[in-house]
């Protein structure tokens, strides 16, 4: 079997290790020979990949309105220039808006198949911004232009079939977990709350130190970090102090890898308002942190309440949050199943070369 398919994925300011999820299995697939990276910046180094990157000049650009407006031309331009002088087999465009948007019109001038990958849910095609109308009208037209799309799971899958997508053109491909990385350990579990996420409303920090209060009212010796960073990481720090919560709760805003914080952690917090199906949950799995999560987008595709995860329907309901947590952290017999059922359910589902096998479908299709 040849390997001499080559694959550029768009990914932008995509998260190092989403990127790192999307590009292995396809590095593992027959007859892929290389993967290039567009991304804003170098992430971590894969064996098998190159990365393409803004240059630095250009990300220093003041003020910020003018360096997004040179970073979009620049952005196009190099996947544009790249692909006539590479010619690959596919271009991928992870998330609609910028990226698939750019691949669909690069692939269209060269006859470069393209494939968009939508990863957020459906609030990613419908969008937060003014004038939805005219961005969901925009995101499905471009779903319909390329020759595949991507998605995380059957919720949205759906979504889009009621849309108007074609159905045969739809594959899900999630991305897969680095089980070599992201994995248990012997590490005591001293951190009893955890949260990794951006610092923003969508993904809830303030909902998870509200449990954590609530929880500090039972558990004196409570103990959570919240990891990521945001613009919402000032008012948290404020939320900490003024609930007397300095020494329960530490802000870490951004760390390398988010590895040993999973590996010291017994529960993962998720009060998210959209996900697709989030990573971030699978990656706590691999390493044997239970999560409680939000019933939201995709997201009990793989969070089976009772089984792996405690699943809670309204992601405002501190509450129910509150009481989950409660009582794994109480029971220990409990958490460790529910820890080995999520750690066998990411090495059967979510494995490098489980995924790979979709890549493989992906040139079929194409």
């Amino acid at each position: 079997m040849t390997k001499n398919k080559k694959i550029f994925v768009v990914v932008g300011r995509l998260g190092t290790e989403l990127i790192v999820s999307r590009v292995l299995p396809m590095l593992k697939a027959p007859y892929v020979s290389k993967v290039y990276i567009f991304s804003e910046s170098e992430g971590i180094p894969i064996d098998g990949a190159e990365y393409f990157t803004v240059p630095k000049s250009i990300r220093n650009i003041k003020p910020f309105f003018l360096y997004k407006f040179i970073r979009i031309v620049f952005e196009f331009s190099q996947l544009l220039f790249y692909s006539v002088k590479i010619n690959p087999s596919l271009i991928i465009g992870v998330y609609t808006l910028p990226c698939g948007l750019y691949s669909l019109i690069v692939s269209k001038i060269t006859k470069i198949k393209c494939v968009i990958s939508v990863i957020g849910g459906t609030i990613e095609v419908e969008t937060y911004y003014k004038f939805k109308n005219f961005w969901k009208g925009l995101n499905l037209w471009m779903l319909r232009k390329s020759n595949i799309v991507t998605t995380m799971g059957s919720n949205v899958t759906k979504y889009l079939i009621r849309n108007g997508i074609k159905s045969d053109k739809i594959i899900q491909y999630t991305g897969a977990i680095d089980t070599k990385r992201f994995v248990s350990s012997n590490v005591y579990r001293d951190i009893d709350i955890l949260f990794v996420g951006t610092l923003r409303n969508l993904k809830g920090p303030d909902r998870v130190i509200k449990v954590v209060n609530n929880l500090y009212q039972e558990i004196s010796k409570i103990k959570a970090y919240i990891v990521g960073k945001g613009y919402l990481y000032n008012d948290l720090k404020k939320m900490i102090n003024k609930l007397g919560l300095e020494n329960h709760i530490k802000l870490e805003s951004y760390v390398k890898t988010t590895v040993p914080y999973y590996q010291r952690a017994k529960l993962l917090i998720m009060p998210s308002r959209s996900e697709g199906l989030a990573m971030t949950m699978l990656e706590a799995m691999a390493c044997g942190c239970v999560p409680i999560v939000s019933n939201v987008g995709n997201m009990t595709q793989a969070a089976h309440h009772n089984v792996n995860a405690m699943v809670v329907n309204d992601y405002t309901d501190i509450e129910t949050f509150t009481k989950y947590a409660k009582e794994l952290l109480m029971d220990k017999t409990k958490r460790e199943m529910l820890s080995r059922n999520g750690y066998e359910l990411v090495t059967e589902k979510y494995s490098v070369e489980t995924q790979a096998r979709i890549i493989e479908n992906i040139f079929t299709y194409t």
